[in-house]
């Protein structure tokens, strides 16, 4: 890790400890000895060129991947003691991928209520009705409503949402932002992530490529490349005074809002692991 790394806000509950994470797959190292420290109520933002190990990062802090070498604690659980239930660490954690994966064969809501019903038991009125307060913020109650915006309702059922938050979550991710999110709603989708995490104090680790997302939201950004951690510190401190070559490149260029482009997938869905 880079002796140029910033520290943040040092107080606060710890919900996120990484120490000397490495991820291999076969003979390439994605992660490389990352050190990361996320305390109750921030919002964080992953930043880096691609294929600078982001998502596996991210994938790994959710236990979607498993480290190679290295601690990684989330609310007190141990991701790698064999003891440790990885299904009650996940029932406080909630990840929202960049691609929708949504069953083309059902509709809005049942697509948005089927979560709910078999993770949480919910009955088919509460689930519905969970997914209607889900819409609302989105005005497409009336079955208009675009893909990314469904995907997020269907993470939102077994995350928080403002009418029905779940008082244990502790946390979750956001893997960029859902693509093709037209410009009113992206803003709708970010100032809907600021409100949960005023409101209830929701810790959220974000990666995106938007620079003026991460002045918008965030409290930290943590800076990775060629899987190392090159800066980590207050939002307003990196991007006044950038210490690292990836820093001042990504903070110089910012992606527009309004671009419908998507910005790249998770390993998981077949792009480059080191992304």
């Amino acid at each position: 890790m880079s002796e140029n790394c910033n520290h943040g806000n040092n107080d606060g509950e710890v919900i996120i400890d990484v120490k000397n994470l490495h991820k291999n797959y076969g003979h390439m190292e994605v992660i490389k000895g990352v050190d990361l420290t996320v305390r109750k109520g921030e919002v964080i933002c992953i930043i880096g060129p691609s294929g600078a190990g982001k998502s596996t990062m991210l994938r790994c802090l959710n236990g979607l991947e498993q480290a190679s070498s290295g601690q990684i604690v989330v609310n007190g659980h141990d991701l790698g003691d064999p003891h440790v239930n990885i299904d009650q660490v996940r029932e406080q954690v909630g990840m929202v991928f960049q691609h929708f994966n949504l069953f083309n064969n059902m509709s809005v809501i049942d697509n948005i209520t089927l979560a709910p019903k078999l993770v949480h038991k919910e009955t088919d009125e509460q689930a519905r009705e969970h997914a209607m307060a889900l819409l609302k913020p989105w005005d497409c109650r009336k079955g208009r409503c675009h893909a990314s915006l469904v995907v997020w309702a269907v993470k939102s059922s077994v995350l928080p949402s403002q009418e029905h938050l779940h008082p244990t979550r502790k946390y979750f991710s956001v893997t960029r932002r859902p693509v093709h999110l037209i410009h009113r709603r992206l803003l709708l989708f970010w100032n809907f992530l600021k409100s949960i995490n005023e409101q209830f104090q929701i810790t959220i680790v974000i990666i995106t490529h938007q620079m003026s997302v991460i002045r918008e939201i965030c409290n930290r950004v943590a800076i990775i490349e060629h899987g190392e951690l090159v800066e980590n510190g207050l939002v307003e401190d990196i991007f006044s005074h950038p210490k690292s070559k990836a820093a001042r490149e990504l903070i110089l260029r910012d992606v527009p809002e309004n671009s419908g482009k998507a910005e790249g997938a998770v390993a998981a869905d077949g792009e480059d692991p080191g992304r």
